[in-house]
């Protein structure tokens, strides 16, 4: 599927699934300006994979990624990071209270520290699985 093809596509899916919510709205679900999104519809532009990504997950996957020129593998690639994270967090969470932090356990002082760096590093850029619930259902 080309980008022109996957635009129209788009394109319909706006005008049947929801006529009265707005470009605006939609364009700004998946984090852009109306002008992309109208760029999408047209063929003119492809989004990013992470915005391509998104509009399957606000379209219910009526908009492939792969219509955008993503390869089809990227899903199971993405299938396998996703495993060993979820994974890694399970292992993470089975940790006993104190291991990996300041050492000093049970000190709410070093617990705050500890929390306040874990929030920066564990910062999420593009869409997380919040933000995409949030784009199915802002859809409806």
């Amino acid at each position: 599927m080309d980008t022109i093809e996957t635009g129209k596509r788009l394109h319909h899916w706006r005008a049947t699934r929801d006529p009265k919510r707005t470009v605006v709205d939609l364009a700004t679900a998946v984090g852009v300006k109306h002008p992309t999104w109208l760029d999408w519809e047209n063929g003119s532009r492809s989004p990013s994979l992470a915005k391509a990504m998104a509009l399957e997950l606000l379209t219910d996957a009526e908009v492939p990624m792969e219509g955008w020129g993503f390869a089809a593998d990227v899903v199971s690639m993405m299938r396998e990071i996703v495993a060993r994270r979820g994974a890694a967090a399970l292992t993470e969470a089975d940790e006993p209270v104190g291991v990996g932090g300041s050492g000093a356990e049970g000190d709410p002082e070093a617990d705050q520290e500890v929390a306040a760096d874990q929030g920066e590093a564990g910062e999420v850029h593009g869409p997380t699985v919040a933000s995409a619930t949030h784009c199915r259902e802002s859809a409806r």
